[in-house]
């Protein structure tokens, strides 16, 4: 476990409990799991394509409050829940939930964005064990310029941190499957 600064960062490789395992290795990579094709990782202009799965819809797409679209709901807010009683963070809305499936896509990495345009919490866990370990995360400093954090993707690992910029790069071979929850 690694903490800094009151919550500005911590990452925790073992959090997860043995159910949760099993979840995601037979759910999330099983035969019947749901993956949807997404042109795009973030708005933007770039098509960077990717597989999803939407667990909760964020709030800014149409609708005043976040919307539940999967069945799999239960056992991603089981894993978030989990974390933030771990590490005494309270949480009150979660806001966004996915689960990303990227690969080579032809693009280096994704635009350097914040999920949100508000205050927020983010929670990235890597789900499975990328062979491409420079398909890293990078979380900047709110200059957007400044690297505050470079983390290679290891299996059961998660980060959290505050509404900070942040951007990733796609695996240049094999995959990466990242939940990504955003809350408050």
């Amino acid at each position: 476990i690694h903490l800094l600064n009151m919550f500005d960062f911590i990452q925790d490789d073992n959090f997860l409990n043995d159910e949760q395992k099993k979840f995601i290795r037979n759910s999330i990579f099983g035969n019947s799991f749901n993956w949807y094709h997404m042109e795009q990782s973030i708005e933007t202009e770039v098509s960077d394509i990717l597989l999803s799965h939407i667990v909760v819809q964020r709030p800014e797409h149409g609708q005043s409050v976040s919307k539940i679209n999967s069945d799999y709901f239960k056992d991603m807010l089981s894993i978030l829940t989990t974390f933030t009683k771990k590490h005494n963070i309270k949480l009150n809305t979660l806001l966004r939930c996915s689960i990303n499936y990227t690969f080579n896509n032809g693009i280096e990495k994704c635009r350097i964005h914040r999920d949100h345009e508000f205050e927020h919490k983010q929670l990235l866990l890597c789900l499975n064990d990328p062979i491409d370990k420079q398909a890293s995360t990078v979380i900047l400093h709110d200059d957007e310029k400044t690297e505050y954090k470079k983390i290679p993707p290891k299996q059961y690992q998660a980060i959290c941190f505050n509404n900070k910029p942040h951007y990733h790069f796609y695996p240049k071979v094999g995959h990466r499957v990242m939940a990504v929850y955003t809350f408050t």
